[in-house]
């Protein structure tokens, strides 16, 4: 078990850099070179690096051996002096550069600066080059991209507008997630267009932010390197990598959370009372502020959901009852009038920017800022977003006994900020949208989620997230339990005498036992839903690294070599060849998408290879070459990452730290490969957009002076016509498409809402009718509707009528040469449907 007695740093109190770059620690730093010097600081400090502890056994002299430890056993001897630069004769070594803890960003910015270039470069390249991944983001897609088509941002709806005879339109109002996401996908189209970078153009922005976040708070209680490698850990874990370029809600709650959470834990552990804030962070704050309210009050403003006029009293029993009329009918106008709405609103949000602007110490603009990502929650995914963050505070309080600190946090000015920053969009919303919105959002996606249970995919007990957490920190993941074991022996005074360093990590210890808790024991159980957990579980996880670099701890060998070993058992679930479907590297991708059991590429021995037919012999083939492609580079990094484990149980310095650059480069080579090569290769089967590629291109279009024409054709055959033409959808085809059998969305991000929705097989017959069964169409289904609901909906002469459109993948050559991808999509088909190209078998053919 790891000694929580051996931090050569202090934890009294926030750092400071003094002249010499040193800490308030010159007596511990000098501690780590001189056992004497040790013993004269830990008598004279009060609340020095774990004193409590080490006051378990009796005083030995240097030739008296190791000192005793709390139970017994024998302490291992000091550890070698740190390598730094020496001060003055007499006075201890001060820290180097990377080990100094910075005051603030204003002594750090070039770090900062060189750490979001970094991570910019890192997360950006690539991000449109690949199709949104259904449904998540397709369907969040749509709703965004009517958004911006009509320049309405407070009012979400999605759907068709195709009516004609008994088949229902479908355009409906999108309640089931609020509009943070949507807002952010809105902007990113109205600065990089429609298409794939417009819609996550900010999400990796967030991410970045929030890896920023990580890195100032561990900087502050760990050093410039520890922050450097908590921003590593989560920052290469592939369950943020992934999340960072999706444009689902997880993401920025996620980053929300953990910003939010770190700014806490700056503001109560890691300034004075009386520290006085830079300007950089006192204008920072509350520009934030402004920004996020100013913003939702003008989204509000167009809202227009309720009658113009104020009827005057139809009755005549008397003033009192002409008054009461009067004010219901101010109340029925107003409270659905963006502009009425807003200016109610507008007094509350200058008394909120009002009481933020008087203050002046670091310490409460930490706290501020907490409670701005806490009101940002709630249009992220709503309140059950508070539940890790309000857990883990009030278990921290019971722990400590520290319920002074609610004392000291502004609650009443943090409500307002809560309150404007989180709310304005949910008064619009119940002024308009009540019950509908209310019983979709509230009972529905909150109320049942949490305690009956909606659509879940998988089911199961507290061990069922065990496995995502651990592909998803792969290859960090074995570290874990060691690092877990290191947090709880710190933590086991249960908060006597806890040292700032200390009531961090049990804050990071609270918030991933909270959390895992609470989705554990959630009705409604999805792979990603375990991701608020991961980065508290990331950051105990680069602490345990830090604490091995500096060579702290008993059993270190014993420890890293179960590192590397539950590495290897949780790296070969990954890159091992599948038995069937959702096993192998299939598992990186059932982290944030949805319907587990898509097709995946069989692996065929090579001795049954050699007996199959030749066209099945070189289906088996590509399949394998596949396999071993995606199975190779994971295989070689969870080797890569033991090596680099094992190194950082070596005494030498210079070896611990090649340990920690192997683990860094297998880790980043990780997130690097997920990002750039496994999320474009599989989009090819998880994205529709290589679909609609094909129907473009392959279209008979319309010519640019025959736009009258084709707005005539949209017309009559999709019962609308886009706002801007020029932009939407990427070209003029004269053959209509039907969405046959399907909802996933994509195909009316796609099209701009043109395609044809035959929901259900009856409606196959309506459009027939009005199309003709002589004119050629494009339809689009799932593989496995071709045989059982498609050929029986359409008419005898029809039968097989059709032939299928390849698809080539819209990737880069090296990565379809590579793979040997098939220009085809495994789990939807695209079918030009007209008389006379068929041919027999073609039902067959299409549905395999």
């Amino acid at each position: 078990m790891a000694d929580p007695s051996d931090d050569p740093r202090p934890e009294d109190g926030p750092p400071s850099e003094g002249a010499q770059g040193s800490d308030r620690g010159s007596d511990d730093a000098a501690a780590a070179v001189d056992p004497a010097v040790a013993a004269a600081a830990g008598s004279s400090q009060t609340g020095a690096a774990d004193a409590p502890s080490n006051a378990a056994g009796p005083a030995t002299g240097p030739a008296a051996g190791p000192a005793a430890g709390p139970t017994g056993v024998p302490r291992e001897p000091p550890a070698e002096p740190p390598s730094a630069p020496q001060g003055p004769a007499g006075a201890p070594p001060a820290p180097s550069y990377w080990g100094q803890r910075p005051a603030g960003i204003a002594g750090d910015w070039r770090v900062l600066l060189a750490l979001g270039v970094l991570l910019t470069a890192f997360y950006y390249p690539g991000l449109g080059s690949y199709g949104l991944f259904d449904p998540w983001e397709t369907h969040y897609g749509e709703v965004a991209r009517n958004m911006v088509e009509y320049d309405n941002y407070i009012d979400p709806w999605w759907g068709s507008h195709w009516d004609t005879k008994d088949i229902k339109r479908e355009r409906e109002g999108f309640y089931s997630k609020p509009l943070l996401i949507m807002w952010m996908m809105a902007g990113g189209m109205n600065v990089a267009g429609y298409g794939e970078l417009g819609v996550r153009l900010f999400f990796p922005f967030l991410a970045i932010l929030a890896l920023l976040a990580v890195y100032l708070a561990v900087s502050r209680f760990y050093g410039r390197r520890g922050g450097i490698l908590a921003a590593l850990v989560l920052g290469t874990a592939p369950f943020y990598a992934f999340m960072s370029r999706q444009a689902v809600t997880d993401g920025p709650l996620v980053a929300l959370i953990t910003a939010g959470m770190m700014a806490l834990c700056l503001g109560l552990f890691g300034t004075e009372d009386d520290e006085e804030a830079s300007p950089w962070l006192y204008g920072f704050t509350v520009g934030l502020l402004v920004l996020i309210m100013v913003g939702q009050l003008w989204a509000i403003l167009p809202m227009d959901r309720s009658p113009d006029i104020v009827r005057p009293y139809p009755g005549e029993r008397g003033p009192f009852f002409a008054i009461q009329w009067w004010f219901s009918e101010v109340w029925t106008v107003g409270r659905g009038k963006g502009w009425v709405v807003s200016l109610a609103l507008l007094p509350i949000a200058g008394w909120a920017t009002w009481r933020v602007s008087r203050q002046r110490r670091r310490r409460m603009l930490y706290i501020y800022l907490f409670y701005i990502c806490c009101g940002l929650v709630v249009p992220a995914k709503g309140w059950l977003g508070w539940a890790p963050m309000g857990l883990s505070i009030i278990g921290y309080l019971i722990v400590t006994g520290e319920w002074k600190i609610l004392a000291r946090v502004d609650i009443p000015t943090g409500l307002l900020i809560v309150f404007m920053t989180g709310h304005p969009w949910i008064v619009a919303m119940l002024g308009g949208h009540h019950p509908g919105w209310w019983n979709r959002f509230i009972v529905h996606d909150h109320y049942k989620r949490l305690f009956s249970g909606v659509h879940s995919i998988d089911d199961g007990a507290f061990e069922y997230f065990f496995r995502w957490i651990g592909y998803g920190l792969f290859p960090w993941i074995g570290l874990l339990p060691a690092a877990l074991i290191r947090a709880f022996a710190r933590l086991r005074d249960r908060g006597k005498g806890l040292t700032p360093q200390k009531k961090f990590e049990l804050m990071m210890v609270l918030w991933a036992i909270f959390g895992f808790f609470l989705f554990s024991k959630s009705s409604t159980k999805f792979h990603h839903y375990i991701f608020p957990v991961i980065p508290p579980l990331a950051i105990l996880t680069a602490v345990f690294v830090e604490a091995m670099l500096l060579r702290r701890g008993r059993n270190r060998l014993l420890m890293l070599a179960c590192a590397g070993a539950l590495t290897i058992w949780v790296g070969q679930d990954l890159y091992r060849m599948p038995a069937a479907h959702g096993q192998a590297a299939q598992n990186l991708v059932n982290l944030f998408t949805y319907k587990y059991d898509r097709e995946w590429p069989e692996y065929t021995p090579a001795a049954d290879v050699a007996e199959l037919p030749e066209d099945e012999r070189q289906a088996a083939e590509n399949d394998n070459l596949w396999l071993f492609s995606m199975a190779n580079p994971l295989r070689l990094m969870a080797l890569i990452a033991v090596l680099g484990m094992l190194l950082l149980a070596v005494r030498r310095d210079w070896i611990r730290e090649a340990g920690i650059l192997a683990l860094g480069y297998a880790s980043v080579w990780c997130a690097w490969w997920c990002l750039q090569e496994y999320l474009p290769v599989i989009s090819v089967d998880w994205s529709q957009k290589g679909m609609w590629s094909a129907y473009y291109d392959t279209c008979t279009k319309y010519g640019p002076d025959e736009e009258d024409e084709y707005r005539r054709h949209l017309i009559l055959t999709s019962s609308r016509v886009p706002n801007d033409l020029e932009t939407f959808p990427s070209a003029w085809c004269k053959e209509p498409f039907v969405a046959f059998r399907t909802n996933w969305r994509g195909e009316t991000f796609y099209s701009a809402n043109t395609v044809l929705p035959a929901m259900e097989t009856k409606y196959m017959k309506p459009w027939l009718e009005q199309w003709g069964e002589e004119q050629a169409f494009y339809l689009f289904t799932e593989r496995s509707r071709v045989r059982s609901e498609l050929e029986p909906a359409l008419p005898k002469d029809m039968k097989g009528q059709y032939t299928e459109v390849p698809i080539p993948p819209q990737l880069p050559a090296a990565l379809v040469e590579k793979y040997r991808l098939p220009d085809r999509n495994s789990k939807f088909v695209l079918l030009r449907v007209q008389k006379g190209t068929g041919k027999p078998g073609a039902a067959d053919e299409a549905a395999r």
